[in-house]
């Protein structure tokens, strides 16, 4: 048995695909697997991938569970025949699942609705930042209330998932509205969001940070006035 996989190591090293640390390859998948073999970096480097692409890990811990977290750290990179295979992050970068926006009103009287406003698509590679400004709906309006939204474009608020609010209060009241609410978002390698609203006219800033992946919490209706 030995003797075989000396054999096959050998054969890997004629090709180039000679894993140089297979002892750090810790995923489950190539504990004690006939299949899976962590000498064979082609191999080791396919199931990284699909960890992150299909069953969405992170890229920090892919990059742990298949042996490359070391190589990263010290700013190295295994070799394949004298060229260096990429750092993960240029062959994949994590994406975000859905679009994530706020809420806003279409419409006026009986006909008014709560949209998604999308601020960041979905399948934007991360990490990301994107702002928007908006208005008040009302001229004589002193308070925003703005809600993180999961969710396809212009959906209905009710089909989107709320992960995270911001409350702006004591707002001065404007002659004539302007886009002075601005909204930013910026999404970090590891899927929290970091969402700040400003009123440009006071200055006023608050902000709050959510896991994009666990912090989806029920939803509570809004009154439409």
């Amino acid at each position: 048995m030995a003797k075989s996989k000396d054999a096959k190591s050998k054969a890997l090293g004629e090709h180039g695909s000679l894993n140089p640390r297979p002892q750090d390859v810790k995923d489950e998948l190539f504990q004690g697997s006939e299949f899976f073999d962590p000498h064979d970096i082609v191999q080791v480097k396919y199931e990284m991938l699909r960890r992150v692409r299909v069953d969405r890990v992170s890229v920090t811990r892919a990059t742990q569970a298949f042996g490359f977290s070391e190589l990263m750290r010290q700013n190295k990179t295994p070799t394949l025949r004298g060229h260096a295979i990429p750092h993960p992050g240029m062959f994949f970068r994590e994406v975000t699942t859905y679009a994530v926006g706020c809420c806003v009103v279409e419409g006026s009287g009986v006909k008014k609705t709560l949209r998604n406003s999308v601020l960041i698509q979905a399948n934007t590679p991360i990490p990301c930042q994107k702002n928007e400004h908006f208005v008040l709906e009302f001229d004589d309006q002193t308070e925003a209330r703005i809600e993180i939204l999961q969710g396809e474009a212009d959906a209905d608020r009710d089909d989107c998932l709320l992960i995270g609010e911001l409350t702006l209060t004591n707002l001065p009241k404007e002659a004539k509205r302007t886009p002075r609410i601005q909204v930013e978002y910026t999404i970090d390698s590891n899927g929290m969001v970091t969402a700040t609203a400003t009123d440009k006219v006071s200055g006023q800033q608050q902000t709050v940070s959510v896991d994009y992946k666990k912090g989806v919490r029920p939803r509570q209706k809004p009154a439409l006035v």
